[in-house]
Order: structure tokens, then sequence, then C-alpha cells
């Protein structure tokens, strides 16, 4: 019996043994095969990928190095049509050669660009048919499968080859797909292909929003890479060959609520001369469909008009008054400029409402021409009831100043009496606002105890147990919660932040005009990082949810080295922010500065003499940024400014609360 056992021991050992050693083998059979198909999925494919060179043409854009050194192309056509990517054009180069894979090179023409998805059109004269890539069919794409991106920047007879997997679809609202292969300057232009050989869509630089064009190259070895599917650019092929360029379409709409994910869509409005005013859009309005998207968040909405360009009719459907309208609305690929409009009251922060009761008069502006006078009540614009002052914000942010503006005036001890009926002539926001609200000795004393729950003021240590920023709030003695304060947020030079020095600089201010202040010091002694712009909007979020905030006379401020990251997370969260103070901050290289919008077109204060700013103080001005300059030496350690540099600031600040 024994003997029976160790035989059938054995016998179980063997057999386990060889089924392991099996598994094994297979395993690695496996592998091979994978490889195989990776290999010749990869040399299917480089047979249309080609090297592009270019030579002479600017060597730095928007005050950026412009790349040099070779980078890929994808051939679309047999008789020598090229797709690229922009990335190499930016310097309007001289001259553009490809080398075929045959290291044939020929002068290249570029035909056109596709702006909107970061991508160029070469042609060239060829002696033989080319190899156009085979586009890989969008339905069966599955996220997880294997990916490859090709290049042809270092050997002409066998491309560079990344491996990776499709890691998202309909990116950048949309127009591209995501891998994480590694994707660098070296196969922009170049294809990304399936594990057949086929290409799924041409590699690019395309921006995922951010706010300087130096960011887009700094993604690559980021495990993040965009590709243009092949099909989309297919079907704008015959466009670019006959030399038009293709840009991202623009409507001009503007949502109530800033959350993308947050409906019903209700429009705050639409700026004027936009394609959304030609179409009869206003204010109320509520997008339900766009084309045949159902439009339930604002993220719909971006995605429904994310593939549509520049010279395309899109139908709209929209709820007015409780019926359906269809409208059709034909995309631009610029925007008329916006320009806010001044109409030139203060109001009074305390009237309940409804309506907003005049404070002050501005000497000289549109209000004091059309006689419009302090105590009296605006009613209505337009026909339209005001309810507070948020209300005629809007309003106003929306309205033409080119045009008319009819309001309904009621003196407000003769509430009863029939309205005066002006019409105002606004006129765009002047840069300058030589004037400040008067304070009121209420302002100057402490707050009354209402018996509610104390909410800290003074000087207040803001603590976020996972970051290492210093973060105080200077929160003034007299706040009230009912009551809404302006907020300063700084971003000061790297270093030890002084808080009794800022606490004392700015104590009398933020108790006159109602301001808090909050300075946030940089982790890092000696620089500021860019993760840390993070830390701003949670700095700006806890404040928000403890006081009462006033988004009109929201203010962010960068004072030397904090100044570029601060114009990049302002021009990042646009709807934030009504203004933007930079003292001897740099302007960021390659800043992307979009044109001004209804809420959200900050205005610029810039204090200093850094090189920069006159060329920017201008092209701001020129997109529809109002642009306050005042030259001079400054000391921005703790916000330590002269008396005329004071003054300007707090000027600057106080003017954004006039309509």
């Amino acid at each position: 019996m024994r003997g029976w056992s160790v035989v059938l021991f054995a016998c179980v050992y063997w057999l386990s043994t060889w089924l392991m050693l099996s598994a094994e083998e297979a395993s690695v059979e496996l592998l091979r095969q994978e490889e195989a198909s990776l290999r010749a999925a990869a040399d299917f494919a480089q047979r249309s990928v080609v090297r592009i060179e270019t030579f002479g043409g600017r060597e730095i854009v928007d005050d950026a190095a412009v790349a040099a050194g070779p980078s890929s192309g994808t051939v679309v056509a047999e008789d020598g049509w090229i797709i690229t990517s922009l990335f190499q054009f930016r310097g309007e180069p001289a001259a553009i050669t490809v080398i075929l894979p045959n290291g044939t090179r020929k002068a290249a023409k570029l035909v056109a660009r596709d702006y909107a998805r970061a991508l160029a059109l070469l042609k060239i004269e060829v002696d033989e048919k080319l190899i156009p890539a085979k586009p890989s069919p969008g339905e069966g794409w599955q996220i997880g499968q294997w990916t490859i991106a090709l290049g042809k920047t270092f050997d002409l007879s066998v491309a560079s080859r990344s491996i990776g997997i499709l890691s998202a679809t309909d990116r950048i609202f949309g127009r591209a797909i995501q891998t994480d292969c590694k994707v660098s300057p070296h196969n922009y232009g170049g294809p990304l292909v399936d594990i057949e050989g086929r290409v799924m869509g041409i590699l690019a630089p395309i921006d995922p929003g951010i706010a300087t064009e130096g960011e887009v190259q700094q993604w690559y070895d980021s495990g993040i890479g965009f590709a243009i599917p092949l099909a989309d650019i297919l079907q704008r092929l015959p466009k670019l060959m006959q030399g038009q360029d293709i840009h991202l379409g623009k409507a001009g709409i503007r949502p109530k609520v800033n959350d993308d994910f947050r409906g019903p869509v209700i429009l705050a409005g639409v700026a004027p001369g936009t394609p959304a005013a030609k179409a009869g859009l206003q204010a109320g309005d509520q997008v339900v469909k766009i084309g045949d998207t159902e439009i339930r968040w604002p993220n719909h909405m971006r995605h429904a008009l994310g593939t549509i360009d520049a010279g395309e009719a899109v139908a709209m459907t929209i709820a007015r008054d409780g019926q359906l309208r269809e409208v059709e609305c034909r995309l631009v690929d610029v925007l008329p400029v916006y320009r806010r409009p001044f109409l030139g009251v203060l109001v009074d922060r305390d009237y309940p409402g409804p309506g907003v009761k005049l404070e002050e008069v501005y000497p000289g502006s549109p209000a004091a021409a059309a006689g419009l006078q302090v105590g009296q009540v605006l009613q209505r614009i337009q026909g339209e009831l005001l309810e507070s002052p948020v209300d005629l914000d809007r309003r106003l942010a929306f309205a033409d100043y080119r045009e008319p503006l009819a309001c309904s005036l009621a003196n407000r001890d003769a509430a009863d009496a029939e309205p005066n009926e002006r019409m105002v002539r606004l006129s765009p926001w002047p840069d300058e606002l030589q004037t400040q609200r008067r304070a009121t000795a209420a302002t100057l004393e402490t707050a009354p105890d209402d018996g509610a729950e104390a909410i800290a003021t003074g000087m207040v240590p803001l603590v976020m147990g996972d970051i290492p920023n210093q973060i105080f709030a200077f929160v003034p003695p007299t706040y009230r919660k009912t009551q809404p304060h302006g907020l300063l947020v700084v971003m000061p030079e790297p270093g030890k932040v002084e808080r009794k020095a800022w606490v004392d600089r700015w104590e009398v201010f933020c108790r006159e005009h109602r301001y808090l202040l909050a300075v946030i010091g940089s982790a890092d002694p000696t620089a500021w990082q860019r993760e840390e712009l993070e830390v701003v909007k949670r700095t700006i979020q806890q404040l928000k949810t403890t006081y009462a905030v006033d988004s009109r006379r929201t203010v962010l401020a960068g004072l030397g080295a904090g100044g570029a990251p601060a114009m990049v997370f302002a021009l990042q969260n646009r709807s934030l922010f009504r203004g933007l103070w930079l003292a001897e901050g740099n302007i960021p290289r390659g800043l992307g500065l979009p044109q001004a919008e209804p809420l959200e077109s900050p205005a610029f204060l810039l204090l200093g003499s850094q090189p920069a700013y006159p060329r920017f103080a201008e092209a701001a001005g020129e997109l529809g940024y109002r642009v306050q300059r005042l030259e001079g030496k400054i000391e921005v350690a703790d916000g330590n400014f002269t008396a005329e540099q004071q003054q300007a600031a707090e000027q600057f600040l106080s003017s954004l609360e006039w309509f």
C-alpha cells in the first residue's frame, strides 16, 4: 500500500510540474505572439510616416523659443498630401522639407491649418504614388486596447515606437482621443495605430484647456497624449486641400450658472453681435438640445459645440416662456470684441430690493448724462425687473453699449409714483476711475453682536492640514454676514510672509471698503510651484464657505515671482476674478490670452517697469480688457509700496464696484 502511495505522489508531482512548465511555455509563447503583432502593426503603419524638417523663420514667438529639429507627418493621400501638427509652424519657417521613407527629399508647401485640432496640411510633388494611412474604424475601439505611437525623427527606415493603451475617447470636448503612450515633439504629426497597424489618429499637442502654450509641450512623458481621430481629419480634408484654414466655432453663449455639471442650462445672456445674439437667443432661455445632443449640463453644451467648426450652422432647441423654439446658429471663428459696458453708478449695498438704490453717480458718466440721481431706485432695464445688484451686474454685462438702454427709475420716497423712464447711452469702461466709495461712520466701528454664532475676525490663520503653505486672512472687525465683502487674494514673493506688515498696510482700506485680505505664502521659500495653484483655489473656497464674498470685487494679486502663477491661475479661472493685479510680476511666456467675454473679463492693474507690460497692455486692450498701468520702481517684499502705488492699488480695487 505504501508503495502505491509513493507511485501516486510521484505521478502527481511530475504531472503538476509538466503542467506548470506547459503554462509557462504557453505564457512565453503568448508574449512572443503579442510582441510580433505589435512589431508587425508598426512595420505596416510606418510606410505612411515621413520626417518633416523646417528651416528659417522666427526663432522666438510670443517670447517663447520655437522648437528646432525635425518632427513627423502622416501621408493621407497617395498624390502627396501629408497631415502633421502645427507644432513646427509657429515660427513661420521659410522652407519645409519632407523626407520620404526611401530617403527622397521633397520641398513641401504649407497649404492650410486646422487651428481647432492643432494640425497642418502639407503638399509635395511625387514621382510615384505614396502609401496613405489606413484608417482604423472608430466603432470598434475599446478602452484599454493596444496603441502604438510612431515618429520618424530619429531613423528614416524604422519609426520610433511607444507602446500604450487607448485610455479615453471623446476628449478635449470631442476633438481627441487619449493614450498613455509617450507623446512628445518627436512624434507630433505621426500616427497612433491599433494592433493591426491601422491609424486611429494623428498625434498633436492640442490644448486641453490650460493657459499657456508652453504648458502643452510639457504634457509629454506625463502619461497623457492626445491624437485627433483620422476619420475627423479625412472628413475635413477636402476643405483643407482648397487652402481653407479651419477654426473652432464660437457661438457667444454664457450660462447663468458657472458649473459644468449643474443644470438646466439657463442663459445669463448672449454677447452683443455674436452668432447667438443674431439667432435670437436671449437671457433666460433654456438650451434643451444642440443638434441631436440633449443638453442637461453646460458640459453637454461644450461637447455638442466642441466639434463644430467656424462657418458651420447648428440647430438649437430652446425653451422660452414654457414653449420650445427651434433656431439655427452659424458659428464664427472670432467673436466681436467685447468691452464691458459702463453705466457710472454705485449702489447701496444694504438696500433690500427689489431694484437697486443709487448711492453715487460718477461725474460725466452715461448715468450722469441721462440725469440719473442719487437716491433714485433703478427698477427695470429694458422692461425687465431688477431684483438685486447681482441682477444688475448680469444684465449690464450683456448689454450693447452701442445701443440705448431703457431704464425705469423711481424716487425711494415716492415708490407708488409713476416710474421715471430714461434712455441711457452706455460707454465702454474707462481704464481708470478716480473715485472711491465714501466711508461711513458705521464701517469704521466694530460690527454689533447680532446674537448669531461668532465668526472669526481680525488676523485669521487658514489651516489646511495636508499642505505646508502658510496662509492667513484679515477679516475686518466690522464684518457682518449680511454685508458681502470684496476679497483680495495675494501671492507674494517667495519667502517668509510678515503678517503684521500686510495688516498694517491694508487694515483701514479693508474696514472702509468691506474687503477681506488673504495672503498665501509659497511652500518653497525660493520659488512658487505649479501644484500650488490648487492651494489658491482651496483658499478661495474656504473663505467663500465661511464668509459672504462679493464676486464683483474678487481680485488676485501676484507680486514679483508670484506674478506668473497668479496670471496663469486667473486666466484658467476667469469667472472667479474681476481683477488681476501684478506688481513687478512676470508675464508668462506663450500666454494664451483669450478675448474678453461677459462676466469673464477681469480688469488688469500693472504696477512696475517690467519690459513686457507695455506690449501686454496693448494686446489686452485690443482683446477688450481694461488695463491700468503705473510705472516706477517697486519694493514688493511684504507689500511695501509707495504712497502713490498703494493709492493706485486701492483705487483699482474700489473701482470694481462701479456699474
